[in-house]
């Protein structure tokens, strides 16, 4: 079970993304009706970015942020 608060409409929480993405690390992942486009997955949806973000195990949701072009940006 995953508590972190409510984002966007559609919008997974980083959490979700990264816990998958350490569970089945050399599985295919897809993520439908996606609002961003995660390295190592495939994402659709008609609101992802061009550019893909790469998923950093471990990083806190307080330690990313997003710009208003949907970009996550990871602060270290």
């Amino acid at each position: 079970m995953v508590a972190v608060p409510r984002g966007k409409h559609s919008e997974k929480p980083l959490e979700v993304i990264d816990g998958i993405t350490k569970m089945f690390p050399e599985q295919d992942k897809i993520e439908l009706f996606a609002r961003n486009n995660f390295n190592g997955w495939d994402n659709w949806g008609l609101e992802i970015p061009d550019s893909k973000i790469d998923i950093i195990t471990g990083i806190d949701n307080e330690d990313a942020s997003e710009e208003s072009d949907g970009q996550i940006i990871m602060k270290f």
